[in-house]
Order: C-alpha cells, then sequence, then structure tokens
C-alpha cells in the first residue's frame, strides 16, 4: 500500500513538471526538451524510444510509459546520440534482454527504480562506463551478480526491495563506494563483496547483531547508517570496533538499545559523528562514560525516554567528549535546572562551535558567556519569551541564532548586541513566534526594511498573534500609524486637569447663585402634582487505530484512551502499546489500520511536524479517496497554523468527521458525547 501511495503522488508530481515546460518540444518527436541535452519522453505511451531527437541529447527520461522488456532494439533510435544519464522509472520492466543496452554503451548514470525487477541474468554486459545504478523498489530478493561486469560502477541503490541474503562467494564489486540496502530485510551483511566500501544505508532492516556481519573487516568503511533496525546492546560496538578503523559516521537512531554501556563507541577511533536518538526502549539508562569518544565531533542526542538523571549524572556522559564541536540535544527537560545547573552541565564542552537544544523546555536563554566559539545556536520549540543583548554579548561568533516558535511578544534594539543586528553574514530566525504587533515591535519593523535578508522565513512566518485587529496578518503589514500621537501620560494629564477646571466652574456657580437655587428648589418641592396615569405594560481486532505525535500522548493517555477504553470498553490499537518491535514500521501502520473498524487521528502542530505523521495523514487521505472517508475520525487538539494548512490536509478536514477539543467542562461533555457517536457510527 505504501509503494502505491508513493507512486500516485509521484506520478501526479512528474507529470505535473512535464507539462510546465513551454515552447520546448523536441523537434519531429512527441518529448519534450527543456535544455539542449535533455529529452523528456515521459508518459508518453512508448514501446521504444522515439526517432529524431536533436544530436545533443545527453540526458534522456522514459518514465511513466510501458515497456515490460528491455529488447535489443529499444533503443536502437538514439544510437546516434551519446547518451550518458537514463531514467526509466515507473515502467512496469519485469527482464532486461541481451544486448538492452548495446545502443546506450556511453551510460555513466542509470536509474530503474520502481518497476518489477526481480532477477537479472544478462543485460549490463556493455555498460563498463557505468558509475551509478538506482534499482529501488523493484522486487529483488539479492544483490543480482550480473553487476559484477559493471567494473566502474561506483554508487549502487537498491533501496525498498525485499533483498535477504547476499551470494557473497559470487559477488564482487571493487569500484563500489556508496551501497543503499535501506528497506529491506537484511539480517547480516557480508562486506568481502565490496572491498573499497565508503557508505553503506542499511536504514530500516532487520539486522539483531553486529556479530551477523561476516568476520571480512571493511578497512575502508566511513560511513554507517543502521537505523531502524533492532540493535539492541551497544557494547558491541566496543566489541566489534576494531573492524571499522576507518568509520567516521554512525547512525544507530530508532534501535531498542535500553542501557548505553561504558566505552561503547571509544574503540571507533575516527568516529566524527554520532546520530543516537528516539531508541525505542522505555527508559534508557546512559552510563557515565556511555558516549565516551576522544575523536568525536558532532553528537546528535535525545528524543526517547530516558530514566531520571542529576545534573552531575548528564555532566558526566557529556565530559567524556571533550573534542565536540557541535552538539544537538531533541527533547531532554531542562525545566528543572537553574542557569548556574545549566552552566555546569555543558561546562566540559567548551570548544563548541554550535548547539542546538530543540523541544527542551527552556524558558529563559541559558547563560552561555563562556562559548565564545559558538557560531551556530539554535534554541527552536522552547518557551522563551524575552531576549537582552547581553545573554549574547560574549558571543561574537555567532553567524546564525534560531527562537524559531518559542513564545517571543516583542523584539527591539535590545533584544541583541549590534554584531548580531548589524554583522556580516549573520542569520536569524524568529519565525512563528506570537509577535505582538503595538509600538514597542515599531523598532524591529523599521530595521526589516533594511535588513529583511537576514532574517530566516521572512515575511511568511513572522505573524502579528495581538492585538485582535492585527491577530493573523503578516507583521510586515503592521502600519504603526498611532504610535505618534500624544502619549498616554499627556493625554491623562489634560483629561484630569479638564475634570478639574469643570469642577471648579461649578463649585464657583453653584456658591454664586446659592440663593436662587434654593428658591426654585422650593417652588418645585411644594407644587402639585400632575395627575399622571400608569401605563400597562463488524468484526475487526480493534475498534479504532489511534495515531498521534509522541508529545501529546499524555493527553491521549488521559483523554482518549480512558474515556473510550476504560470508561466505554472499546478496544483501541496504540502503536507504542500493541504493536511489537521487530517489524517494519510501515507495514506496522498499514496492518492494524486495515484491522480496525475507525481510523482516530488527533491532529496538532505536533503531528504536523513529525514524519511518521504525515504518513499517517497521507493514509487517510487516500482512504477518503478510495470511498472509505466515513472510518476516519479526526480530533482537533488545537487550531492548527497556517503553515501546516496543505491542501490535502485542507480536504481532509472538510470531507471527514471531526470535533475539536476544548478546555470548557461543558463543551468536553460534548466533546466525548460527539466522539462515542462517531465510534458507533
Amino acid at each position: 500500500m505504501m509503494i502505491s501511495i508513493v507512486l500516485k503522488l509521484t506520478t501526479f508530481s512528474l507529470l505535473t513538471t512535464a507539462l510546465d515546460y513551454k515552447d520546448s518540444f523536441c523537434p519531429d518527436t512527441i518529448c519534450l526538451c527543456p535544455n539542449n541535452y535533455t529529452a523528456d519522453c515521459s508518459y508518453r505511451n512508448l514501446a521504444v524510444v522515439p526517432a529524431g531527437l536533436p544530436i545533443g541529447i545527453s540526458v534522456l527520461i522514459i518514465t511513466g510509459n510501458s515497456i515490460p522488456v528491455l529488447k535489443k532494439d529499444t533503443f536502437k533510435n538514439v544510437e546516434n546520440l551519446k547518451i550518458t544519464k537514463l531514467i526509466m522509472n515507473r515502467c512496469d520492466t519485469t527482464d532486461i534482454s541481451l544486448g538492452a543496452f548495446d545502443y546506450v554503451r556511453d551510460l555513466l548514470t542509470l536509474d530503474l527504480a520502481f518497476n518489477a525487477l526481480n532477477g537479472l541474468n544478462c543485460g549490463f554486459q556493455n555498460l563498463s562506463q557505468l558509475q551509478s545504478l538506482n534499482m529501488s523498489s523493484n522486487n529483488f530478493t539479492q544483490i543480482p551478480p550480473i553487476l559484477n561486469s559493471l567494473g566502474k560502477l561506483n554508487e549502487l541503490v537498491l533501496r525498498d526491495n525485499r533483498i535477504h541474503t547476499f551470494l557473497s562467494g559470487r559477488l564482487r564489486l571493487n569500484s563500489l563506494q556508496k551501497l543503499d540496502l535501506s528497506s529491506n530485510r537484511i539480517r547480516d551483511f557480508c562486506f568481502q563483496a565490496f572491498p573499497n566500501l565508503l557508505v553503506l544505508n542499511l536504514t530500516d532492516n532487520q539486522i539483531i547483531s553486529l556479530a551477523h556481519f561476516c568476520t571480512q573487516d571493511p578497512p575502508k568503511l566511513e560511513n554507517l547508517q543502521i537505523a531502524i533496525n533492532h540493535l539492541s546492546n551497544t557494547n558491541e560496538f566496543y566489541t566489534y570496533g576494531n573492524r571499522f578503523t576507518s568509520l567516521r559516521h554512525l547512525n544507530i537512531s530508532f534501535n531498542p538499545f535500553s542501557l548505553i554501556t561504558q566505552n561503547s563507541f571509544s574503540m571507533l577511533s575516527k568516529l566524527k559523528t554520532l546520530h543516537i536518538a528516539r531508541l525505542l526502549a522505555y527508559g534508557v539508562n546512559v552510563e557515565e562514560q556511555g558516549l565516551a569518544s576522544n575523536s568525536l565531533t558532532e553528537l546528535f542526542f535525545g528524543s526517547m525516554i530516558l530514566q531520571e538523571m542529576t545534573v552531575e549524572e548528564i555532566r558526566n556522559i557529556l565530559k567524556y567528549c571533550p573534542n565536540l564541536l557541535r552538539l544537538d540535544l531533541v527533547n531532554i527537560d531542562f525545566s528543572q535546572f537553574s542557569p548556574d545547573q545549566f552552566v555546569e552541565v555543558l561546562s566540559p564542552l567548551q570548544r563548541l562551535t554550535a548547539l542546538s537544544l530543540l523541544h527542551c523546555n527552556i524558558d529563559v536563554v541559558p547563560p552561555l558567556d563562556t562559548f565564545t566559539e559558538l557560531s551556530y545556536l539554535d534554541l527552536a520549540f522552547n518557551h522563551i519569551g524575552g531576549l537582552l543583548r547581553d545573554m549574547f554579548s560574549n558571543l561574537k561568533n555567532l553567524k546564525h541564532i534560531s527562537f524559531h516558535k518559542n513564545h517571543l511578544t516583542i523584539i527591539s534594539e535590545s533584544s541583541f548586541p549590534d554584531f548580531i543586528w548589524y554583522g556580516n553574514g549573520v542569520k536569524i530566525d524568529l519565525s512563528n513566534n506570537s509577535f505582538d504587533c503595538s509600538c514597542d515591535l515599531e523598532w524591529f519593523q523599521t530595521w526589516l526594511k533594511n535588513n529583511s535578508q537576514k532574517m530566516i522565513r521572512y515575511p511568511e512566518f513572522y505573524e502579528c498573534n495581538a492585538p485582535i485587529k492585527w491577530k493573523g496578518r503578516k507583521v510586515s503589514e503592521y502600519v504603526s500609524y498611532d504610535c505618534h500621537l500624544p502619549s498616554q501620560s499627556l493625554i491623562l494629564s489634560f483629561t484630569v486637569l479638564g475634570f478639574l477646571s469643570i469642577f471648579i466652574f461649578i463649585v464657583v456657580l453653584l456658591r454664586k447663585l446659592q440663593w436662587d437655587i434654593k428658591y426654585y428648589f422650593h417652588i418645585c418641592k411644594n407644587r402639585k402634582p400632575f395627575n399622571y396615569k400608569t401605563l400597562l405594560s463488524d468484526v475487526n481486532l480493534y475498534d479504532g487505530y489511534v495515531a498521534y505525535n509522541f508529545r501529546d500522548r499524555k493527553w491521549v493517555m488521559s483523554k482518549v484512551v480512558k474515556h473510550l477504553e476504560q470508561m466505554n470498553q472499546y478496544r483501541l490499537c496504540l502503536h507504542e502499546r500493541n504493536v511489537l518491535p521487530g517489524g517494519s514500521i510501515v507495514d506496522d501502520i498499514i496492518e492494524n489500520i486495515d484491522a480496525s473498524r475507525k481510523f482516530i487521528l488527533v491532529l496538532s502542530n505536533n503531528f504536523m511536524d513529525d514524519q511518521w505523521c504525515k504518513y499517517e495523514a497521507n493514509i487517510a487521505n487516500h482512504m477518503l479517496a478510495d470511498g472509505k472517508g466515513e472510518k476516519i475520525i479526526i480530533l482537533l487538539l488545537e487550531d492548527i497554523q497556517s503553515q501546516h494548512l496543505t491542501s490535502s490536509l485542507k480536504v481532509l478536514l472538510k470531507s471527514t468527521s471531526h470535533v475539536k477539543w476544548t478546555e470548557n467542562a461543558n463543551g468536553q461533555k460534548l466533546f466525548f458525547k460527539a466522539l462515542r457517536r462517531l465510534m458507533d457510527k
């Protein structure tokens, strides 16, 4: 199902791109030529490449045609051209005949992705110059040995196939330096077939242990991507680290590590970059020297459920990475740390040039005075409400500073030092904050007129949140026409003086006319009153699959799960609770949605920031297109920000049943009543 979704979206995109070319038809053919070296023959119902293409064409695109078998005459019409790049995605190709590429022997790049190839015995013999080959999203169960004939092949992409084994004795690609085997079913790997491999991507496979790698060492491997697998013991990187003597970049995110043991990465003597985030175990424990590495310069860590740690424990983890230049921490809760404690945690890392603290519950800018080498600072997705120039006075090397999506309302000249406001090459990101479009913002708006090129995402993502008449409008549209009127204190002074003058005048008048007033009062009191009259006046495994972002987990568990499961006996499927680890994330999502009577999406801004949540939203859109809209229930947790309101999301909201959460007690009763009605519908 995932492949069909991607197929529909990509087909539409390619077709739209092709139709956008104007006045670029190749003479005497039905192809389009956007420039003098590219011929785009996509989606033209071709069985062979047409004749008549200009002599200078070197890039040929025939995506979206039906060519089940590549035959010897398929490319005969371009034998006089020097084709160096051939793209033929989605051509329903199942086989390649002997000599199929005889007429395009100069190929350097060949893209056969999204076809139905599952085993090749011939066809590549004459591609002696080929350097890059992409056969992603086919049906291969192994790397075909016929590729041995590609003596200059430098890059091979076999992403999203069904590869699970290696014919190591029959496979030998001596020139290969980059290999992408992500999204397959691989449990082990043999390096002896790739003696010069530098980059290996094994993301989203079924690798349980490094011990399952063949004993042949990979002496040149520099980049290993092994995220989304089933690794559970970080100590293996210590045990087998001497095999990876050249490894510089390692990504082991999305693995079920529950314990990061001491010195796990210390044997990787040349390691520079380590990604270890979103670990799938609950309560991850990091030992004191768990991240110890003298060579490490970049660390990406976080977005996992850690055991509760003290300031000293976190400091002791980082102090064994003395040469870190870049540190990215995501979803590490610093809300309970005082400024002094924060400084203590980062104090071992005085060489830092880049620091990112995202989603860390930070309320004020932490003291960073001692980190004078910082050139990059990112504090996005926190709760910072104010900025003062003294916070940055020692950070004179800053070239990028971001407070994206915080709680800033006013920006003034005193927010940053002059070397940030006016320094050459400095970039500032203040997007998606709740700006108060008042006179206090006038200086910032004036500065923007001459310095907007310094601002990231400006003006699209700089909106007013107050006052009401400007809410939702761009900061660039704000007009401060009332900012130079008399000040409020002056107006108040004149008002008080006016009332005082009137009061004195009345007192003087009453004193002067007191006897006349008493006389008229006496007359009115003894006059006879007028005689006025009064006027009357199906059987599924689950009742619902719940898709949500992990940052909304507390609300889902305390509200949705409690109300539907505990109070009304519905059976819900939650990925983190009901899905066993070990399978493909994509397959798990699809299978459990199909096994559920309802598909419940908890929409929030967090939801729309997450790639997996966006994927689940895409599934809902395709269910809607297939006439299954009645299965979809949308729970609006909050107002969705404008940058997340895509066309597909608007269609989904318009065409499906949805209810919106409120903090009002009576409103919540109506919310749950509507939710039960939709569940029973």
